[in-house]
């Protein structure tokens, strides 16, 4: 990723895009984006540097922007729309997911059915008690600590 690159990221306050929205501010990367969701906590957002819009709308999006949206986010969405004919480059949260992992040494996805945000957090967990300090991504909130962290460039943990 290009550090002066600036990351939209349509439905902010989903867990998955949420926590990917965090981890790039917290490397310093530009980011901002909009949810309409009545639980949005634009505060939290703000507090780490991400300036969020209550609602979609094309006058948020700008030529130079990288858009991140959900598959929960319809292909008709004024914002994506928007993206889409200024040529932004769009990605889709998971696809974006994986290209970010590619930024790691060594990665540790858990994929399935039931079970992945409990084993990714007791995963994350385990090799924090050890020491290890990963960087990980659990689509589900954690008792204590942020669901999205990047520590170093040596370990990622997530779930698919």
């Amino acid at each position: 990723m290009d550090s002066k690159e600036t990351f939209y990221f349509i439905g902010i306050n989903g867990i998955g895009m949420s926590g990917l929205a965090e981890m790039l501010a917290s490397k310093g990367l530009s980011v901002s984006g909009s949810d309409t969701s009545s639980s949005l906590n634009i505060e939290k957002f703000n507090l780490l540097g991400i300036t969020v819009h209550k609602e979609h709308s094309k006058h948020n999006i700008k030529s130079e922007m990288t858009i991140i949206y959900s598959s929960a986010i319809s292909e008709e969405n004024e914002e994506l729309v928007t993206a889409k004919a200024l040529g932004c480059k769009c990605i889709k949260r998971g696809d974006f997911l994986a290209n970010l992992s590619r930024d790691f040494n060594e990665r540790i996805a858990i994929a399935g059915t039931h079970g992945k945000t409990t084993t990714s957090s007791l995963t994350a967990h385990i090799f924090n008690i050890a020491g290890l300090k990963p960087s990980y991504f659990v689509g589900g909130h954690l008792v204590g600590q942020p669901h999205a962290k990047i520590n170093s460039d040596q370990l990622f943990i997530t779930e698919l």
